[in-house]
């Protein structure tokens, strides 16, 4: 396969609802939105899930640790090259996996509390 100059590019938007239990557990659900690209290669995902999130102190910002459990009903992937030979023309689309399946995302990072039931948070995840 030819290796494409185009750097990897992708974001998320995923909003959450539930409950706090106390100062440190969090419940809810959500569903988010995920967009990649490499070279000439398209994903994208649309997972609902349950979260469970952890927040370690009690303070306006905190550091905290969460869990996504979840079903991915919309797995799309996308490649506009079939092979060295191939030439695409205008218009090509490949589709090569519309599957979807099990969701699981764990996310540490930081939260900043806005007023007592609002809260902006900024982490970092992996997804499989």
């Amino acid at each position: 396969m030819r290796k494409s100059n185009r750097p990897f590019g992708g974001g998320a938007l995923t909003t959450v609802g539930g409950y706090t239990f106390d100062e440190h557990w969090f419940v809810g659900g959500g569903v988010a939105f995920y967009a990649n690209t490499v070279g000439d290669f398209f994903s994208m995902s649309v997972p609902l899930f349950a979260r469970g999130r952890y927040a370690l102190l009690e303070s306006k910002v905190t550091p905290y640790v969460s869990a996504d459990v979840g079903f991915d009903p919309v797995n799309v992937q996308v490649d506009y090259e079939m092979s060295e030979t191939y030439r695409p023309q205008e218009g090509d689309v490949w589709v090569y996996g519309t599957d979807g399946g099990f969701y699981v995302r764990l996310e540490v990072g930081l939260s900043v509390r806005l007023d007592r039931r609002r809260a902006v948070s900024f982490g970092i995840g992996c997804c499989r």
